[in-house]
């Protein structure tokens, strides 16, 4: 199909493509717009008359962009993060009335840790405050982060980019647990008893791969009996096991509580975690980030010590 130039273009109209673009989804674009479903819909229409490009079609996974929709894709975001840096007036931001949406990318483990009062407290402080959960599966979202599709990044990753900012928000410790009535319970857990114990592994970047990181700078392995694909189903297969899971203490607490659990510490020298909160310079003054940021590290800050 032929590209066109045309000779104008409604701005309303370039914010609704550039939110289909980062939501590759026309609901959740309506949400993140303030707009109704038909109303993007329609918005999507003329814009692929005006342009004279799908710029969007259906697929198994969503919405995937044409060709000339990525070619637009970066530019166009940046032409709008400019256009309302110039054009914007600060507004007091009023958590009681606000009605806006943040995407925040976090490890199942810091949900674990936070999300509950975070959750409590935006009910309470916030009801128009949405937040939308990305998980973070390897890498963290920084690109991401960078590009605006992701307002706030919350991990115990140490590999963050240059350019984006940053706070600590927790620390935690690595400890181990096991079954009650464990055999190794009653003569203590030495280094030689870690090591013979089966162990289950994850997937997850964090503790697991941390601590086989640290014993290989000794000569040392575990024996993994099982690697799972997800860091929170694992406490739930130690109970009926003789397996051992090495894992960060704001877990292992409440999950030895509820699955009648063993927590032990390591009998060797661990780096502590460290939870820090990620994000972008372009929202650093934003009152409704700021105000986001300032809920979540006082929840951390919270945390029983």
């Amino acid at each position: 199909m032929p590209t066109r130039t045309p000779r104008s273009l409604d701005l309303n109209l370039l914010q609704v493509l550039d939110a289909l673009l980062l939501e590759r989804n026309v609901s959740r674009a309506a949400v993140r717009l303030g707009l109704s479903q038909p109303a993007v819909s329609n918005a999507l229409a003329r814009l692929r008359a005006t342009l004279g490009d799908p710029l969007l079609v259906r697929s198994p996974r969503g919405m995937t962009p044409t060709p000339r929709a990525l070619t637009l894709e970066e530019p166009l975001r940046e032409a709008l993060l400019r256009l309302r840096a110039v054009v914007h007036e600060p507004v007091e931001f009023d958590p009681l009335t606000a009605q806006v949406t943040f995407v925040v990318a976090a490890t199942d483990y810091v949900q674990h840790v936070l999300l509950p009062e975070i959750a409590a407290r935006l009910a309470k402080q916030a009801p128009g405050v949405r937040l939308r959960l990305l998980p973070i599966f390897g890498a963290p979202p920084w690109q991401e982060l960078s590009e605006g599709v992701v307002d706030l990044v919350l991990t115990g990753a140490q590999n963050a980019p240059k350019g984006l900012l940053g706070r600590v928000l927790f620390r935690d410790r690595i400890v181990c647990v096991v079954r009650h009535g464990h055999p190794v319970i009653k003569r203590g857990l030495g280094l030689a008893d870690y090591l013979a114990l089966t162990h289950i592994e994850t997937a997850h970047i964090g503790a697991q791969g941390l601590t086989d990181e640290v014993l290989g700078r000794r000569g040392l392995t575990r024996n993994i009996a099982l690697n799972l694909p997800h860091y929170l189903v694992a406490p739930f297969l130690v109970p009926t096991t003789d397996h051992a899971f090495t894992l960060a203490q704001r877990i292992a607490n409440p999950m030895a509580a509820l699955l009648n659990l063993v927590v032990l510490p390591l009998p060797f020298e661990m780096p502590s975690v460290i939870v820090r909160a990620h994000w972008h310079r372009r929202v650093h003054r934003e009152d409704a980030h700021v105000w986001l940021r300032t809920l979540i590290a006082d929840v951390a800050a919270d945390l029983p010590k």
